[in-house]
């Protein structure tokens, strides 16, 4: 809906289908629940453990192997998942353009050379800040320098 009331018309640049897949395993879950995971599946690996080093019989051992194998991933991924999404509430990356029409610059510098100009509702990702500039990455893949004060983080 914001999309259609804005006069920039940007094309998003389309993900790689794997981190398409990653994004929304990512997002199935709130960082809270990540963490959770995370801590059974380590003392679920640890069960694995004990079972594969005190287990008499070579069948418990491989199965307390090949299983504290699969619980050792799901702790790796599941913290992966929780950092990201702990990231993304900590450090939020986009904004809202909320002057009339800022004209992108190629540098953190008034006298910079003009790359593009954008209207008001147009959202962009910050990739870094310098200053009261920001470096700022359109949908399309289009990368430039605005003034803080010309955007709202959201």
């Amino acid at each position: 809906l914001a999309r259609q009331k804005s006069v920039d018309k940007i094309e998003p640049v389309g993900d790689f289908f794997l981190h398409r897949w990653f994004d929304k395993v990512q997002n199935m879950g709130a960082a809270d629940s990540w963490a959770q995971i995370g801590i059974v599946c380590f003392i679920l690996f640890i069960g694995c453990l004990i079972l594969f080093f005190f287990s008499k019989w070579i069948h418990l051992k491989k199965i307390g192997f090949y299983l504290g194998l699969v619980f050792l991933v799901l702790v790796i991924f599941a913290n992966i998942f929780a950092g990201n999404q702990k990231d993304e509430l900590i450090n939020r990356k986009s904004a809202i353009v909320f002057a009339p029409t800022v004209t992108v610059k190629s540098s953190p510098d008034a006298s910079g050379t003009d790359l593009f100009i954008l209207h008001e509702g147009t959202k962009v990702s910050i990739k870094s800040k310098l200053g009261d500039w920001n470096e700022i990455e359109m949908e399309d893949g289009n990368v430039g320098w605005m003034p803080s004060k010309d955007m709202e983080i959201i």
